[in-house]
């Protein structure tokens, strides 16, 4: 992280990857999973989750000092992949990526993590969402693999320390995939809007 600023940056970026991974039980045991009931399949999660993520922070206006800039322009993209071990179990039905909406559903069970995505319903860029009852949430069954990319124009209204207001446009992209082999990086879903933090 080589920000100025956490609630109004002006420049630098930040970037993070992250890996997270369990033991492929599956392996270790020898069992056969071909046909294996799902109670035996899942009894051990196992999986390795990947995640890739940077911003960028870029003054617009032709000041010499950036700390005091009042345009700024943020671009952000990240992607983050599912993975698996043994064929025959296939992606977890846990840990999985859910796109679409603001990102502010919070209560699960089941690990999911929630990916906002302006101008969209909740879930609903998320694999599964809309079967059998159309706009339902509830069929959602996550993907496994997904990406987003954002740029934002924001403009400086308020620079007080306490309460930083600023206003920005926005174009957001973003899309989820069941699996990575069903992964198309040019397919995504867009949005464009304005608002103020």
């Amino acid at each position: 992280n080589s920000t100025n600023d956490w609630i109004f940056p002006t420049s630098g970026s930040m970037f993070s990857a992250s890996v997270e991974a369990t033991l492929p039980y599956s392996a270790l045991t020898g069992q056969d999973m071909k046909t294996a009931p799902l109670e035996q399949k899942y009894e051990w999660m196992e999986y390795h989750k990947w995640k890739l993520k940077g911003q960028w922070f870029i003054p617009l206006d032709n000041r010499k000092d950036v700390q005091n800039s009042k345009l700024v322009l943020m671009a952000r993209g990240e992607i983050g992949f599912l993975g698996y071990y043994n064929t025959d179990i296939g992606v977890t039905p846990f840990k999985r990526f859910f796109v679409g909406g603001d990102g502010l559903t919070g209560f699960n069970i089941d690990g999911r993590e929630i990916i906002a995505c302006r101008g969209y319903q909740n879930y609903s860029l998320t694999p599964g969402f809309g079967n059998g009852a159309a706009g339902s949430s509830s069929t959602a069954v996550g993907g496994g693999v997904y990406s987003k990319y954002t740029m934002e124009l924001r403009y400086l209204i308020s620079p007080n320390p306490q309460s930083k207001i600023y206003a920005l446009a926005f174009l957001e992209a973003g899309n989820a995939w069941q699996d990575v082999r069903d992964f198309q990086p040019f397919k995504l879903n867009r949005s464009v809007g304005v608002g103020v933090r």
